[in-house]
């Protein structure tokens, strides 16, 4: 009896099989390159940019959250006392953004109580972080 066809042993489908999966190794690995090669330097620049704007807003408010739970406790506040703390928070950007700024400088608390208008407290933990005292 005359079988006519194609053959193929285990050993050659071994073969075949080990040259496929190098081949598409080969393929995934050369996307990957050709992929890293074609992101714009200026992508990963202004990733790093959002980064650091990121971790700065991070401090100011671990600077914020220190600030209110050192504040006393006040059960009913006045309309006043909620409009104070409403302009506080608006314009503190700045003021703490400041703050930071000269603390990392070498600034002392005395300094940041005269130049920014912050309370003692505020000046002395914003002093405290950012002299290393404080790694939160």
């Amino acid at each position: 009896m005359d079988k006519a066809g194609l053959f193929l042993t285990w050993a050659q489908l071994l073969y075949i099989g080990v040259v496929l999966v190098l081949f598409y190794v080969a393929e995934l690995l050369f996307m990957w390159f050709r992929h890293r090669k074609n992101t714009p330097p200026h992508i990963v620049q202004d990733s790093s940019a959002r980064i650091e704007a990121l971790e700065q807003e991070i401090e100011l408010l671990k600077i914020r959250v220190a600030a209110i739970s050192a504040m006393p406790r006040v059960n009913n506040p006045s309309s006043s006392q909620i409009d104070e703390l409403s302009d506080a928070a608006e314009s503190g950007d700045s003021l703490y953004a400041q703050a930071i700024r000269m603390a990392q400088s070498g600034a002392d608390a005395p300094k940041l109580v005269d130049e920014c208008g912050l309370s003692r407290a505020e000046a002395d933990l914003i002093v405290a972080i950012y002299h290393g005292v404080y790694k939160g």
